[in-house]
């Protein structure tokens, strides 16, 4: 049994006023993890456990990669394609963010069988070894792959069509395959953050440093924040975002390319964050609307909308 959590803010009951004042007004967050910095990447580059996982990421991507191309639909004659295409990349990038993402995360945390393992990986991550970045990122490209074969399953078995459950031609390979990539070059490019202080010159870089090293730095066990990966839309509609994101989109870095630096360098509690009444419109209507787009796509292949007209 693990004892239980204590206030978040506070690692004493007689700093509880004061700590909840500084979680209140915000908690800086470092650009790289404390202590982690160092110089010189070549042992990291020569490392065998290094060139073993940047081999096991290649084979990956690149096989993945061509399963994309194999199964991009080859019919375009009708803008019929193009819609229902349009409409099951945008579901993947849905998916994508919020299930092998924000969902898988949450369940790590808060699943007691889970918590070990995932313990591990933050070891892991924490470490600064190349190595680690390719296997964490290898190992998560194959649980997404196992989604997508299980998503290609579903699809192919329950269209109409009649082309059997491994009839797999759709756009969705194409937004997992590029969500992954962006997933793997981001985690690498984070990971040079802490060799090559040239880097903290980005704007957009520094954003997105301090928002993935949130999740270590805030209530890394007690509860844990920041799920999502490069779309902060679902920790800020579940409340899992430190940070005051006042209009969050679910769509891959827009919040990062738009918001003020300002709003990443200083993590809140979730629960020191408000919304106004418009604030509150603007995302249940953002989550609104995924929900229409997720139900037409789940009625319109049970009543066989996708399939092409004759002739």
């Amino acid at each position: 049994m693990h004892p239980p959590p204590q206030p978040p803010c506070c690692p004493a009951a007689n700093g509880r006023c004061r700590e909840g004042r500084r979680w209140r007004y915000g908690v800086p967050v470092p650009l790289v993890p404390a202590g982690k910095a160092s110089e010189g990447v070549w042992p990291h580059l020569c490392c065998p456990s290094a060139v073993f996982w940047a081999a096991a990421t290649l084979a990956t991507f690149t096989w993945w990669g061509w399963l994309t191309i194999r199964w991009w639909p080859r019919e375009w004659a009708t803008w019929h394609v193009y819609v229902v295409e349009a409409m099951i990349f945008a579901s993947h990038l849905v998916f994508m963010d919020l299930v092998p993402n924000w969902l898988t995360a949450l369940a790590l945390h808060r699943v007691g069988c889970l918590e070990r393992p995932h313990r591990w990986e933050h070891r892991q991550t924490k470490s600064g070894r190349l190595s680690s970045v390719l296997m964490i990122s290898t190992l998560y490209a194959w649980y997404t792959l196992c989604w997508m074969f299980a998503w290609g399953l579903v699809v192919g078995c329950t269209s109409p069509s009649g082309e059997g459950c491994l009839h797999w031609e759709a756009t969705m390979w194409a937004a997992s395959w590029g969500y992954s990539l962006a997933g793997l070059l981001l985690r690498l490019t984070l990971w040079s953050m802490r060799h090559y202080p040239a880097l903290h010159a980005s704007s957009l870089l520094r954003k997105l440093s301090r928002f993935y090293w949130a999740h270590f730095a805030f209530e890394e066990w007690p509860g844990g924040v920041v799920f999502g990966a490069v779309t902060p839309f679902y920790d800020v509609l579940c409340g899992t975002c430190p940070f005051d994101i006042r209009w969050s989109v679910p769509v891959p870095l827009v919040n990062f390319l738009v918001c003020d630096e300002a709003v990443f360098r200083r993590m809140k509690h979730p629960r020191a964050v408000r919304w106004s009444v418009w604030q509150w419109a603007w995302h249940l209507g953002w989550a609104a609307l995924i929900v229409l787009l997720l139900g037409s796509l789940a009625a319109g292949q049970v009543a066989g909308w996708f399939e092409p007209p004759p002739g």
